[in-house]
């Protein structure tokens, strides 16, 4: 899974402590349940990766810095 915020930067689960105190649903989230392989590494301004479920509008346009570590 791929969870992207409002602001337009993608997380992925468990990595990082960037999530809202409460659902992602709730806090205007949106994500990607089963991404294709390479989907992760390929997120930049030029690929966006839109949401396909919670707040399909989120775009994201860059990865977050620690869920790359």
């Amino acid at each position: 899974m791929v969870l992207i915020s409002p602001h337009g930067v993608a997380h992925l689960p468990g990595k990082c402590n960037h999530h809202p105190d409460k659902s992602h649903r709730e806090a205007g989230w949106g994500w990607v349940m089963e991404p294709d392989e390479g989907v992760w590494e390929g997120i930049s301004r030029e690929n966006p990766l839109q949401a396909t479920h919670g707040n399909a509008a989120c775009v994201a346009r860059e990865r977050c810095g620690h869920c790359l570590m």
